[in-house]
């Protein structure tokens, strides 16, 4: 044997004793397929793969909700990602779900209690699985439906991928706290979820730690308020004064008119029965004409008094009037305390206060911004450093939602008003809607979109925005940072508003709702005033002529039965005195 077959053969003896050694590896390929009817799976060999050679038995897939099977590989694998959302109508909102497991309208959504990656995966195996074994432990299933889910089918179609949708366990859509983000935006950066759809704003803290898409539906902060029938009480008219300032008025008016009579009785060049020439008597009945038509500026006919006391009093009582309802326009509190027992009514003063009360209770409440009904000190440098108080927010129930973006924007534009809703502070839209119509909330700040959405879809339409949007704001899909599909979502969505279909799915979950169509056609139109607002006026001239009917019957009784035995009275009697003119007519 030469040395090179020596050499030769001791190369093939190394090979092959590394082959006998090492052999190649052989895969055997397993199916897990469920047997018993589904109630359990077991693994069926199918074949096996090796560096020299394969074999592969026939496989049949399941495709489709029909279940058809097919022989062969399955098509092309598709990406598949898990999207996180949060309830936010009529972006993504509830739908019903049918007794065979599937969604009237919408997709399924996975309400989970974790926000754990490897737990939401495990979640989703199961769920994807024919025997949903975790099925209401770790998760349960729901329908979503909305504008947003309507948006994500189309864009997994259009990029063909799949999904796996689930509602974020805080039901937040998250704020930096200490630090640590919550809600939908923790989910993102934890990489529990790949993509967000729904009413997720895009916010400047956001963007520093996630990626959005070019807006899809563009929004606002607004504030929402219901309105409830304003009871006015049968004492509105008198609303415009105090109890104590209307028997202050009345008690300096018959006073007034005392004195004015006394004036002219014991005068001896007055209307009295001592008077010179005198055919007229100006008598107490006279003042207490002369004060009241002078008291409600009304021009009538009476007995003009002819001492010169009445007349210094009259023309001191007109100027009485005028100088207290200058005094009372200004400081009504301090008058009634000091000179309450001479205050007196004009009826200027009583019109434009009586207005003002109207005025102030049928008419709507404005919020346009965050610092409305601020409070100055007068002091520049305190006025520079303080926080300004919006006033009307401060002195009401006022909500918000819990970590969303109405939240993150009075957080930085008012720490005061922030303070404040904390106390009413909402874990979501709905609850504070809720809230809203029970009473425990008279304002809810929220996103505009939302917000109209609430109004128009109202039954009894009782649900107002107070103003306009005070912030402008815009929805997007969320996305983790370096989202490979982050540009094909966004040309896809520039596509859709180009093309109408972001217009068509506005109108098929706003569409045509009388609300705000009322709304439209009653703005800026003044309310008008019910008999039930005068009610009070009515029933107190209804008292009058009941009080009128009385005294008539009682003249009558007077006449036919008292005044015959007094005319046989000596003329020296008390009832045939010239004093009680000072009664008379």
């Amino acid at each position: 044997m030469t040395d090179h077959e020596e050499q030769l053969f001791s190369g093939m003896s190394e090979e092959m004793h590394k082959h006998l050694m090492w052999p190649p590896p052989v895969f055997n390929l397993l199916n897990l397929v469920p047997v018993n009817g589904g109630l359990t799976k077991d693994w069926k060999f199918i074949g096996n793969i090796s560096k020299i050679n394969s074999s592969l038995n026939s496989v049949r897939f399941i495709n489709g909700p029909t279940g058809d099977r097919t022989v062969g590989p399955e098509g092309p694998a598709k990406h598949n990602f898990r999207v996180v959302s949060g309830i936010a109508p009529p972006f993504v909102q509830h739908s019903t779900k049918l007794e065979n497991g599937t969604c009237l309208s919408g997709k399924p959504c996975l309400k989970v209690n974790t926000s754990q990656p490897a737990e939401l995966v495990a979640i989703f195996t199961d769920f994807n699985s024919q025997v949903r074994y975790f099925e209401g432990k770790t998760y349960v299933v729901m329908c979503c439906a909305g504008i947003a889910i309507d948006l994500l089918n189309a864009v997994a179609r259009d990029l063909d991928f799949h999904y796996d949708l689930y509602l974020v366990a805080d039901g937040l859509f998250g704020v930096p706290r200490n630090n640590q983000w919550d809600g939908i935006t923790a989910d993102l950066v934890s990489g529990a979820a790949h993509l967000s759809f729904t009413a997720f704003s895009i916010s400047s803290s956001r963007v520093k730690v996630i990626d959005y898409s070019v807006p899809f539906y563009y929004s606002g902060v607004s504030c929402l308020s219901y309105s409830r029938y304003s009871d006015v009480p049968l004492s509105a008219f008198l609303v415009p004064f105090s109890i104590q300032l209307w028997v202050a008025i009345f008690a300096s008016l018959h006073a007034a008119a005392i004195a004015a009579a006394i004036y002219e009785w014991l005068s001896p060049f007055g209307l009295n029965p001592w008077g010179r020439q005198r055919t007229k008597n100006f008598s107490l009945a006279s003042a207490l004409w002369v004060m009241w038509s002078l008291l409600f500026s009304h021009l009538v006919a009476f007995k003009a008094p002819k001492s010169w006391p009445n007349k210094v009093s009259i023309f001191i009582y007109l100027f009485h009037l005028i100088v207290l309802t200058i005094c009372y326009l200004f400081t009504l509190q301090v008058l009634i305390n000091l000179w309450g027992c001479f205050s007196v009514i004009f009826l200027a003063t009583y019109t434009a206060n009586i207005a003002a009360h109207f005025a102030d209770l049928f008419s709507n409440l404005e919020i346009n911004d965050f610092h409305d009904g601020v409070v100055s000190t007068h002091f520049p440098l305190i006025d520079e450093l303080r926080t300004f108080l919006p006033l009307q927010l401060i002195s009401m129930k006022t909500g918000v939602a819990r970590s969303s973006a109405s939240e993150g924007y009075i957080m930085k534009e008012n720490m005061v008003l922030w303070d404040h809703v904390q106390k009413y502070r909402v874990k979501d839209l709905v609850e504070g809607l809720e809230k809203l119509r029970n009473g425990q909330l008279e304002v809810l700040i929220g996103d505009t979109a939302i917000l109209d959405y609430f109004r128009a879809n109202d039954p009894g339409c009782n649900l107002k925005l107070l103003g306009d949007s005070i912030f402008d704001d815009a929805y997007a899909v969320g996305m983790q940072r370096g989202f490979p599909l982050k540009n094909a979502i966004s040309e896809l969505i520039l596509q859709y508003n180009t093309y109408g279909f972001l217009d068509q799915l506005q109108r098929k979950w706003y569409g045509r709702v009388p609300c705000l169509e009322d709304s439209l056609n009653n703005l800026n139109k003044p309310k008008p005033l019910s008999v039930r607002a005068v009610a009070g006026v009515f029933i107190m001239l209804g008292c009058g002529l009941l009080v009128g009917i009385i005294i008539l019957i009682s003249e009558h009784i007077v006449f036919k039965y008292a005044l015959p035995n007094l005319r046989k009275s000596p003329k020296e009697g008390f009832w045939k005195s010239p004093n009680l003119m000072f009664f008379s007519q």
